[in-house]
């Protein structure tokens, strides 16, 4: 398979599926910058369009307010921004609803190149349903048990995701993108960047296969992982104690003192950025708190959707009240970037200190075990387990050095963003024009 082309027919094509070009936006896309001087301005992107059959793309905005992105000393590893989307309506004679993001890897790894039978970059091009992306996660951790690989974008912050659709949904647009695929576009976005900053991630072959095989030999690789995964027997060595016994004396004795001193530093560092993100994260919902109620005396009427659909002339009115009123609240397309924007990062990064903090625990515990075995005068095992411990701190102090890197840039600028966000919720000028001469015109001519 040519990985230069991989997948590319696997984009929808004609009829069947409407392609949706958005345009990234990055506030934060200098934070990088700040730490490395080996960034160059790989925040933009000039996407080569992989154009279906009369299929019109439209542009919208995808909020984001962070940027990562892949450096190495003499190779390539770096995903581009998802910024394109298609609704697949079927497929193969079957009838479907779902929608695929369109993942492009930058690369001149030998494992991906050795196709094209050039050392040179090449693009592996490939789209993808959000819940194949679930699978890579869960298959990257379950082969991965020490690196450092963040949830997908979830609903971190309860119940707001739900309404931004209702109360924030762009209505001028006649296609317009839910904002849980806008919100998972760039989610996505911010977890293949973090995979390519993981050095022992960029030669997995799991990473290689999600790239690379087609849509259909996907799943059928998908389905016989998933099988042999429920035959795989349970994970225990000679090595490690178990039991209540061992439970009890790990609780008693704690971590012991010479415990790698790198990996309690990255402890302590991420339990204060957890911190700092919730605290944020409270702000950002008492501010949501406070658009739902300037909001809430037209949702109601947005919500009777039987009633848009059978009078052309209420749903122009009703939308048009909709643009109004949050123009009078001054919620501008620019605030709706830097909400969402903000909760897309609060809920990654928050996801990237929770994973950090769970591979520490894991660590942490192999390192009780190591002293029990010692104390349990069973000094080959218990060399054997140090071994396998150091190895495990090694694969976790690389993936937390990038993690430190991006921390003090990527909460200054979700920082920033708040702050301006809060400031910008003052009345200002609308233009009243743009927005609403669209809906105006969705009034149809009299009969008469």
């Amino acid at each position: 398979m040519d990985a230069g082309a991989s997948n590319a027919n696997d984009s929808p094509h004609g009829p069947e599926a409407d392609e949706v070009t958005v345009t990234m936006t990055h506030p934060m896309s200098d934070a990088l910058e700040e730490d490395s001087a080996a960034d160059d301005d790989h925040s933009m992107f000039k996407e080569e369009h992989l154009e279906p059959d009369e299929v019109v793309p439209i542009e919208g905005a995808t909020p984001s307010s962070s940027a990562m992105v892949s450096s190495g000393a003499n190779t390539t590893f770096e995903f581009r921004d998802v910024a394109k989307v298609w609704k697949v309506h079927q497929e193969g004679g079957l009838k479907l609803d779902y929608w695929s993001y369109r993942v492009v890897l930058e690369t001149d790894y030998e494992m991906y190149t050795k196709h094209s039978g050039s050392s040179d970059l090449i693009s592996v091009d490939t789209g993808r349903r959000y819940k194949e992306f679930e699978w890579l996660r869960e298959a990257l951790t379950l082969e991965y048990p020490h690196c450092i690989i963040p949830p997908l974008p979830g609903f971190a912050l309860e119940g707001m995701l739900e309404k931004v659709d209702t109360v924030l949904g762009t209505p001028d647009q006649s296609q317009e993108i839910p904002a849980l695929v806008t919100y998972r576009m760039r989610g996505i976005s911010l977890f293949v960047k973090w995979l390519a900053q993981c050095p022992t991630l960029r030669t997995s072959k799991l990473l290689q296969t999600f790239m690379e095989l087609s849509s259909e030999e996907l799943a059928s690789f998908q389905a016989n992982w998933k099988k042999n995964e429920k035959v795989k027997p349970p994970v225990t060595t000679s090595t490690t104690l178990s039991g209540l016994l061992g439970t009890f004396r790990r609780s008693i004795q704690g971590v012991p003192k010479t415990f790698n001193a790198d990996v309690i530093e990255a402890k302590k560092i991420v339990t204060q950025t957890e911190a700092v993100v919730g605290n944020l994260k409270e702000n950002v919902e008492k501010l949501w708190d406070q658009i739902v109620s300037l909001c809430e005396g037209y949702v109601v009427e947005r919500l009777d959707q039987s009633l848009c659909k059978s009078d052309e002339v209420m749903q122009a009115i009703v939308k048009t009240a909709v643009v109004v009123k949050r123009a009078v609240h001054s919620f501008s397309v620019e605030n709706e970037e830097l909400f969402l924007g903000l909760v897309i990062d609060l809920s990654f990064y928050g996801g990237l200190c929770t994973a950090a903090k769970t591979v520490i625990a894991n660590l942490e515990k192999m390192a009780m075990d190591v002293q029990q075995l010692q104390q349990s005068k069973k000094p080959e095992e218990a060399e054997a387990l140090q071994g396998e411990l150091e190895k495990a701190c090694d694969v976790f102090l690389e993936d937390y050095r990038h993690f430190h890197a991006i921390k003090r840039p990527s909460l200054k600028k979700m920082i920033e963003n708040f702050a301006l966000l809060t400031t910008n919720m003052d009345p200002k000028g609308f233009n009243w024009e743009k927005y609403c001469t669209p809906l105006i015109k969705m009034i149809p001519e009299p009969d008469w």
